[in-house]
């Protein structure tokens, strides 16, 4: 319940508008895009693994005591590449249309997750119904042959960057893209943030 109050009041009263005056397009995870026929490659960057987790310190140390125990391990899952047919991508965002439905990585929960982009009405998502109205589409279009895709809702922020968009990037230059490939980033991203992803991309990948 809290999830849909956040996801109608989050986008106000214009995303409700836009959302009457717009079909929903159907949500699906990026695991089933496959059977979707949406999704025509896969490769394996990265194999699961066993993660393990060590209890962290606290300071003061007396304080210890009121973190709870995280000590253990969890299964991490693969990293794969994943082609698909025809997409559509949009700057700002971690979705991408193909096959007639729009496609979300297997990490994200629409029934327990509130993105950035329903949170600045860019987006309203329905769990339940498992689809989403995408408000807010550019009239700028350029098309590639080919392109590897490092948008992300949360790029600017820095932390975000390091911890979500870059990893990605490393994963995808280990891949060894050939000359030529082209790999997509938000626009307006700070000269710094830019040129760590520069750093790591293979020589001849136009970015």
């Amino acid at each position: 319940w809290l999830r849909n109050y956040q996801r109608v009041m989050g986008g106000g009263l214009a995303a409700i508008w836009a959302r009457l005056r717009l079909d929903p397009e159907p949500l699906i995870p990026q695991s089933a895009a496959a059977q979707s026929g949406a999704r025509v490659g896969m490769m394996e960057l990265v194999a699961a693994c066993s993660v393990q987790v060590e209890q962290p310190a606290a300071w003061p140390e007396k304080f210890g005591d009121r973190v709870p125990p995280l000590a253990g391990a969890y299964a991490f899952p693969a990293i794969v590449l994943s082609e698909f047919k025809d997409a559509e991508v949009t700057g700002g965002s971690n979705l991408v249309a193909a096959g007639g439905a729009v496609i979300h990585h297997d990490l994200f929960r629409p029934s327990h997750d509130f993105t950035s982009e329903e949170l600045h009405g860019r987006i309203h998502i329905e769990p339940l119904r498992s689809c989403v109205w995408r408000f807010r589409r550019s009239s700028a279009v350029r098309e590639f042959d080919q392109a590897a895709l490092f948008t992300d809702a949360c790029a600017t922020n820095y932390a975000h960057w390091l911890t979500e968009v870059l990893p990605r990037v490393h994963a995808y230059a280990k891949s060894a893209p050939p000359a030529g490939s082209v790999a997509l980033f938000d626009a307006g991203l700070h000269r710094n943030l830019v040129h760590s992803a520069e750093l790591m991309l293979p020589e001849g990948v136009r970015s």
